[in-house]
């Protein structure tokens, strides 16, 4: 599920489950933002640990993501991993928020804008940032899908991308 808190719903999302890294199955969220993946394999009985991925409508390998997982497994960014299924088990709650930084719009006709590219600059000179200054290197540099949204996460976590100041040419 998506949407909680008055959170906008998000229908028509991928949510694709794994097997150590290989593809076991996927589904669409529905009008609601919900989505079922039923019928799995007991973990421990494979050997092995799932993984859901999300996939917002029209995303594609430039498209950033948008939010990390809530779950009481390991959350990263549009993923739950390390998940561990028991027999008879029924895991709920787990959830993608999104949180992006705003949305790329037609100001005449109001609407969303998918495939709208966007790269951060530096304003003292003008030159693009490393993707290294980025949580997920693909938001430098990004596309928007059918939603719109856009997020950029900095780190700071080299030289040129130093916390609380102007950033080097």
């Amino acid at each position: 599920m998506f949407a909680s808190g008055g959170d906008p719903l998000q229908p028509g999302w991928s949510v694709g489950l794994y097997l150590d890294g290989n593809p076991v199955r996927s589904t669409v969220s529905d009008e609601n933002g919900a989505y079922r993946l039923a019928g799995l394999v007991p973990s421990d009985s494979l050997g092995g640990l799932y993984e859901i991925r999300f996939l917002a409508p029209g995303a594609g390998a430039a498209t950033p993501s948008l939010g990390h997982a809530v779950s009481s497994f390991s959350n990263g960014p549009q993923r739950i991993s390390a998940i561990s299924v028991a027999a008879g088990e029924n895991l709920q709650d787990l959830n993608l928020p999104l949180q992006p930084n705003g949305t790329v719009y037609n100001s005449i006709a109001r609407t969303a804008v998918g495939g709208a590219g966007l790269t951060m600059i530096n304003a003292a000179g003008g030159n693009a940032l490393p993707d290294s200054c980025f949580d997920d290197p693909v938001q430098q540099d990004q596309i928007t899908a059918q939603n719109g949204f856009y997020k950029f996460d900095l780190n700071f976590s080299t030289a040129a991308c130093p916390p609380g100041g102007l950033l080097p040419d």
